[in-house]
């Protein structure tokens, strides 16, 4: 076990955890990696929002964007999916992936400049266009992405919500401003999409449902019906053969 020295003259030293991503026993300490700050008023019009995704390794091209993003000074940051690349079932591989991604500078000031709100896709998730395949993993890895974007322990996602999937309102309707973000999640309860994948058919925890395979569970089909009110919430997702996408 690791040991510091201390700043009190009366204890020379004391067990402590260290967290450095240069070792490849460290996973991450998200209390050392800054943090995405809380919507301060919902009733506020957004303004202005970012957009990012598929954020691969640091290089001076996502370092510009991610500057240039945070010199705006927009409301919210929306995270649209692979917003790593770990690419794992590895729990501890996963989580250094993100530890990483917040100590990359340009990031790191990102994080600070506004609240965000998320959703994943496969790279960030588990594996290439894997969805509820990924079994119990997925579990952990919903836990690992509510800790990296900081949502509050009090969000349902942390307890009784399988999935990522969440809404908030902005702005309020006495003053026409309104504006709905919806952000779905098409992953956790995904059937496979090509046969390679798996076979063709509903996620194992949808039993009654679409022969040929949902894109989301019962629960989140419900709740965004209730959210936007139109089209058809229990869409099949079709399962070709083929290459993968």
């Amino acid at each position: 076990q690791a040991w510091c020295y201390t700043t009190d003259p009366d204890t020379r030293w004391e067990f402590c955890d260290v967290c450095t991503f240069s070792t490849t026993t460290s996973c991450w300490c998200p209390s050392q990696l800054p943090v995405f700050p809380q919507v301060a008023n919902y009733a506020a019009p957004l303004t202005g929002l970012s957009v990012t995704s598929c954020y691969h390794d640091p290089s001076p091209v996502s370092d510009f964007a991610l500057q240039d993003i945070t010199a705006q000074n927009y409301d919210l940051h929306i995270e649209l999916g692979d917003n790593i690349y770990s690419d794992t079932t590895n729990d501890c591989v996963q989580k250094r992936t993100y530890g990483l991604k917040k100590e990359v500078g340009a990031y790191a000031a990102y994080v600070q400049s506004g609240p965000v709100m998320a959703t994943w896709d496969d790279h960030d998730y588990c594996y290439n266009n894997e969805g509820a395949t990924c079994g119990s993993f997925r579990q952990q890895s919903q836990n690992n992405f509510l800790t990296f974007f900081d949502v509050p322990l009090s969000d349902p996602r942390w307890s009784t919500r399988e999935g990522i999937y969440t809404s908030s309102m902005f702005g309020t309707a006495a003053n026409q401003d309104r504006t709905h973000v919806i952000m779905l999640d098409s992953r956790y309860h995904r059937s496979p999409t090509f046969s390679s994948f798996g076979t063709c058919g509903r996620p194992d925890n949808h039993a009654g449902g679409h022969p040929v395979g949902v894109a989301a569970g019962r629960v989140q089909h419900a709740v965004r019906g209730q959210n936007h009110r139109v089209g058809d919430p229990g869409a099949p997702t079709p399962c070709r053969r083929g290459p993968s996408e």
